[in-house]
This record gives C-alpha cells, sequence and structure tokens, in this order.
C-alpha cells in the first residue's frame, strides 16, 4: 500500500460513518429512499454501530486486497 493509503482509507471511513452516524444513510441511499436503522429502534444508528457497521462490513474487503 502506499504512504497516503491510509490516509485516504481513514478519510474514506470518516465520510461514510458521518454520513451512516448522523443521517441514517449516504448521498446514493438518499437517491434511492434506503435509510440504514437500528432494529431495536427502527432510529438512527449512532455513532458507535454506525462506526461497528462501517468496520464488520468492510474488514473483510480490507483484508484480501491489502
Amino acid at each position: 500500500m502506499k504512504p497516503a493509503g491510509p490516509v485516504i482509507l481513514a478519510g474514506l471511513f470518516l465520510h461514510l460513518w458521518v454520513q451512516h452516524a448522523l443521517w441514517g444513510r449516504t448521498r446514493g441511499k438518499r437517491l434511492l429512499g434506503v435509510r440504514v436503522t437500528a432494529v431495536r429502534t427502527g432510529g438512527r444508528l449512532g455513532a458507535a454501530r454506525a462506526a461497528l457497521r462501517m468496520i464488520a462490513g468492510r474488514a473483510p474487503r480490507w483484508c484480501v486486497t491489502g
């Protein structure tokens, strides 16, 4: 991985994490009318759950692509 790689990944993570934590959707989901919600409450995920969702959903791809 190039030296700028971790910085770009961190920026992408932060960008997507903020959108899921605050609004429950990214721009693409907003265009399609899709929202990510917490199963128990039906409300927004919040910061911790959004971070876990981002890590769990992307970690396998990061490990494979290195």
